[in-house]
């Protein structure tokens, strides 16, 4: 069985960062320290939709997690 360790208050599973505090959960995105966020060149003659699958997942990730409008923006 897997388990998770909660950190600081902090849990990374996936894509987001869950922090519990007090009375509140908050939700952000985790990008581990080697992330580099690096896509296809859009010169690359690789299709275009492997070219904008990146950014439609992140757009996508971004709708569909309740994020504040700073988080937002910062996505």
């Amino acid at each position: 069985m897997f388990w998770m360790l909660e950190s600081e208050g902090h849990i990374n599973f996936l894509d987001p960062r869950i922090t519990r505090r007090n009375t509140h959960i908050e939700i952000d995105i985790y990008r581990k320290l080697t992330t580099t966020d690096t896509t296809i060149h859009f010169t690359s003659t690789h299709p275009d939709e492997h070219k904008l699958a990146a950014y439609r997942y992140h757009i996508t990730r971004m709708l569909s997690l309740p994020l504040k409008t700073a988080q937002q923006k910062r996505e």
